[in-house]
This record gives C-alpha cells, sequence and structure tokens, in this order.
C-alpha cells in the first residue's frame, strides 16, 4: 500500500484468476500493467502482508493489539461469508488471506468495523483465547476446523483396530487427549478430512523453480 517493495518474492501464493501467477513477484511485475485506481489493483493489494508488505499501525486487523493469528491456515469457505471482501482470485479463503485483506483498512472504516470478530477470533486462534490450553486432542494438528463432510468415505485407522469415517474422527478427538496414540494417528492422516496442509509439510515431489 505505501509503494514499499516486497520482503517475500518467493512466496508461492498459485493465483489461478485472472491469469495463472505463481509468486508475489510475478503478481508484483504483473500489477505494473495496471492503473492504481482499477479494482484489481485494490485486490491484489490485499495480498500484501502475506506477500512481506508492511502493516499500518492502526491497520485493522483479526485479533484485538495487532496480536498474529495462530492458525494462518484455518479454511474459513462455509464457516465465514466474506460476500464483500475483495477478489480472491480464485484462492482457498484462509484467515492469512482475510487478515492480509482486512489490513488494507483502517481499524475505523466501516470495512474493518463490519467483520464477523467473534467468529475470525475464535476460528483463526487469538493468542489471548489460547492461553488457556487444552490437553483435548484436535482433529486438526493445528487446531484448525473442517466443515462436516458426509459424504466423504476416507477411513482412518486409529490404531486400535478399528476404522473410522471422517465426520466419526472428528466427535472421537474430543474424547481424546493430546500425544496419545489414536491422536496422533488421526492426525497423521486429517489433511484427506480437509485439513489445510502445513506450509512446512514433506511432499513426494518436491516444486522445482519455474514450475
Amino acid at each position: 500500500m505505501d509503494g514499499s517493495a516486497i520482503t517475500k518474492p518467493d512466496y508461492v501464493i498459485g493465483l489461478t484468476d485472472p491469469i495463472p501467477l505463481s509468486t508475489c513477484k510475478d503478481i508484483s511485475d504483473a500489477l505494473l500493467f495496471f492503473p492504481e485506481d482499477l479494482d484489481l489493483c485494490l485486490s491484489a493489494k490485499a495480498l500484501g502482508s502475506i506477500c512481506g508488505c508492511p502493516v499500518a499501525e492502526n491497520a485493522c486487523s483479526i485479533c484485538e493489539g495487532s496480536q498474529n493469528i495462530t492458525r494462518p491456515q484455518q479454511l474459513l469457505d462455509g464457516l465465514v461469508d466474506f460476500e464483500s471482501e475483495p477478489s480472491t482470485f480464485g484462492l482457498a479463503l484462509t484467515c492469512a488471506l482475510v487478515e492480509s485483506g482486512m489490513q488494507v483498512y483502517d481499524t475505523g472504516q466501516a470495512e474493518c468495523l463490519e467483520q464477523p470478530f467473534d467468529d475470525l477470533r475464535r476460528y483463526c486462534g487469538c493468542p489471548s483465547e489460547d492461553e488457556n490450553e487444552s490437553n483435548e486432542c484436535t482433529f486438526c494438528p493445528g487446531g484448525e476446523i473442517v466443515p462436516d463432510q458426509p459424504g466423504v468415505d476416507t477411513f482412518i485407522d486409529t490404531g486400535k483396530d478399528n476404522l473410522v469415517t471422517c465426520v466419526e474422527a472428528k466427535t472421537l478427538v474430543a474424547e481424546t487427549e493430546k500425544g496419545t496414540e489414536v491422536c496422533n494417528n488421526i492426525q497423521s492422516v486429517s489433511t484427506l478430512c480437509g485439513c489445510p496442509i502445513p506450509e512446512n509439510a514433506c511432499r513426494l515431489f518436491a516444486k522445482m523453480e519455474g514450475t
């Protein structure tokens, strides 16, 4: 927003709409061809903090006191309605993406004040809400929440000689402690049931530069 250079040029965002652009540098370079008052330009600036742009001191944010959210990869599709938000370019609606979009506005602007903060703070994990940490197992390793998908037929081996569905596993973790075999087994395959993939996750095929 202030015209400074991005500090995460190689961060992979993977835009698909309106044209494929892989990294923050690709997006920044493409914006040079558009006028600043175009809606597309404002929407692109909503990706600013993800790409390492400085955040204004009075910028709108999910957590009070500008604290960092603890679940940036939490998926909000189906949990929070963001029809009024800038275009997301076909990206999955995560807490990190929404936070970045909110930071375009000041705390006193209507676009900030109308946000569903109660839901956002619960789903995205503001530090003040995580102080009294529970010993209860969470379905996703990072504590993210995923909507129920009754049609999902993925089966999870809990390590206790029984297979459970994704929906059954989400109920089971509420009765399970952290660090137990059942908790670890469920979390190890929870991405099959919709949990977000951690940024530092091991992958079968490494992404090659230029691909």
